[in-house]
């Protein structure tokens, strides 16, 4: 009995022990924190770069949803809807995709609120690639127009049309063919939108004075000229650097080239420009720019006609206003012209600081890589040959990257590492002690202390660095 009782009451310490080394007993449940809800979306709100495209572009747009505080929250789904997909729809992601004019309201939802924004799709607008203002053609002239508007080259999308067939025509490709005198609006139309630029046909011109009436943009400043069918800003711009280049020389050479000069400046290459080659001679530098001068034997002045493959084009006024002021000068330069080619390419290189000085530190590309190239062919003419060659034999060369590379080499050698010598000869020049190229080679040869050989090799050898 005694034991029974014994192993009764040593129930409970043993159902403790149970509990102690991790069993199971039921007993009161500890209360618990109540976990807080994630907080709702109290507001939406859209970012547009824009509120207006054209047709065919798009715009993303983005969308945040807000707390009641107004901060951003993370992890919604938004879901985005146009008021009319006709004119605008817009992806999940946002991307509005202009589809015709109009209006269309777009809309950003996330949990049950929205934002919107209105969005303006403009008509797609046609621009045709020409100059501005008035185009000149003459009769019996072809030309190509391009239309494009914002998304890039429409051609193949518009209908042409003339407003005077009499005057142009133009086929479904663009082609304008000029037919009688007079003026026409020449019109490219897509999807609602269109894009006119006005033609001027006139009579084949009948003298220079006549060419010279089509240049609409002109401008003086006493008695330098600029004129331009490129642009007001385009003659202005040059007309400023003419005004420097003109002061420069006069005050490097003794002479000047006339009382005023002119320059032309147009885009027109195979209509306006032809058309001077019946009174001027045309000269074409590869891979620079066509050229040419008219000489106007009343006023003793040059009047020039340049079409640039650069602008701005500041290097044609610094090569050809300097051969013109050395000219003056020294009338020998057009005998043997390494000198005149050989500084406008030198001078070419230049540009004008603030005060007006004209800084010349490297040789320009095409004097630079032609002459390389020549040099790494092994090809180079002589020296001694060079500075010999008669106007048209430097002129008629087969390679004339060659003779006006190495002449502009040369140059350069001689005004940066023979600076006193230069300085020298442009005295001589001046004063006209020197009257010819032999002279001319010869003072070199006195002035350096160096032969013709002598000075081939230093010119190659300073010419290496480059």
């Amino acid at each position: 009995m005694r034991d029974r009782i014994s192993s009764v009451k040593t129930l409970p310490l043993l159902w403790a022990a149970f509990v102690a080394c991790g069993g199971e007993a039921a007993g009161p449940e500890i209360p618990r924190e109540p976990r807080e809800a994630p907080p709702t979306v109290a507001s939406v709100s859209i970012t547009a770069p824009a509120t207006s495209l054209e047709v065919g572009l798009t715009l993303q747009l983005t969308a945040a949803a807000k707390d009641r505080n107004g901060h951003d929250l993370t992890g919604r789904v938004i879901s985005w809807s146009s008021s009319a997909a006709s004119v605008a729809t817009v992806s999940t992601s946002g991307l509005v995709a202009g589809i015709d004019a109009g209006t269309a309201t777009i809309t950003a939802t996330s949990e049950g609120k929205q934002a919107s924004v209105t969005i303006e799709v403009r008509p797609k607008v046609i621009q045709l690639t020409l100059r501005p203002g008035v185009l000149v053609k003459f009769v019996g002239d072809t030309a190509r127009l391009k239309a494009s508007s914002a998304s890039g080259d429409v051609s193949a999308d518009v209908t042409w049309s003339s407003s005077n067939e009499a005057v142009a025509t133009i086929s479904s490709a663009g082609l304008v063919t000029a037919r009688g005198v007079g003026m026409a609006a020449l019109t490219a139309t897509a999807s609602g939108a269109s894009g006119s630029v006005t033609i001027n046909v006139t009579a084949e011109p009948q003298s220079p004075a006549d060419i010279n009436a089509h240049f609409p943009f002109c401008a003086d400043s006493g008695a330098l000229k600029l004129c331009s069918d490129i642009s007001p800003e385009f003659t202005a711009e040059h007309l400023q650097h003419l005004v420097k280049t003109w002061a420069y020389f006069a005050s490097v050479f003794a002479r000047s080239s006339g009382n005023y000069t002119v320059m032309h400046y147009t885009d027109d290459l195979y209509g306006l420009y032809q058309r001077i080659f019946k009174y001027c001679p045309s000269v074409v530098i590869p891979g620079g720019r066509n050229l040419t001068t008219c000489f106007d034997n009343t006023d003793r002045v040059y009047i020039w006609y340049v079409v640039p493959y650069i602008k701005p084009d500041f290097g044609t006024q610094l090569h050809e206003i300097g051969h013109t002021f050395l000219y003056a000068t020294y009338l020998a330069a057009e005998t043997n012209v390494w000198l005149k080619e050989g500084t406008g390419m030198y001078y070419e290189s230049g540009s004008f600081d603030a005060s007006g000085k004209l800084n010349v530190t490297t040789p320009i590309p095409y004097i630079r890589d032609s002459f390389k190239r020549w040099r790494s062919a092994n090809s180079l003419i002589p020296l001694q040959q060079l500075v010999t060659m008669t106007r048209d034999e430097f002129y008629g060369y087969a390679e004339p990257t060659k003779t006006y590379s190495q002449a502009g080499m040369l140059v350069f050698y001689l005004a940066t590492q023979q600076s006193s010598t230069w300085t020298q000869l442009i005295e001589r020049l001046n004063n006209q002690t020197i009257k010819n190229n032999t002279e001319l080679l010869n003072f070199i040869a006195t002035s350096t202390g160096m032969s013709v050989a002598q000075l081939e090799a230093a010119y190659l050898q300073y010419a290496a660095q480059f």
